[in-house]
């Protein structure tokens, strides 16, 4: 029988490797098939992917703040989940670079 409900939010969203250009999170596979995963940095869509995983390049994450939070929500014939738990990164690649001067 053709699942029709909306898939559950994923879990154990985390960061699992860094480098220089790219960030690599990942989540727990979401029970059901034909889903799909959907990326989001602070509530804005940014990605689409069938895998567990997604690297996210720097660059786009940290233009204009050092700080960002993901989540990723599941979908399946256009039902979607709730988001999942909040994975904040941060960005440790230019500490003290940037031009704004507001040390608290």
């Amino acid at each position: 029988s053709e699942d029709n409900s909306a898939p559950k939010a994923p879990t154990n969203l985390k960061q699992v490797e860094e480098t220089a250009e790219l960030i690599t999170i990942t989540w727990k596979k979401v029970s059901g098939s034909d889903i799909d995963y959907f990326v989001y940095v602070d509530g804005v869509h940014v990605k689409d992917t069938k895998d567990t995983k997604c690297k996210l390049e720097k660059d786009g994450l940290f233009a204009d703040k050092n700080t960002v939070k993901i989540t990723v929500v599941a979908g399946r014939n256009g039902k979607r989940s709730g988001h999942s738990n909040v994975l904040t990164l941060i960005d440790n690649s230019n500490q003290g670079g940037g031009d704004t001067e507001d040390d608290e």
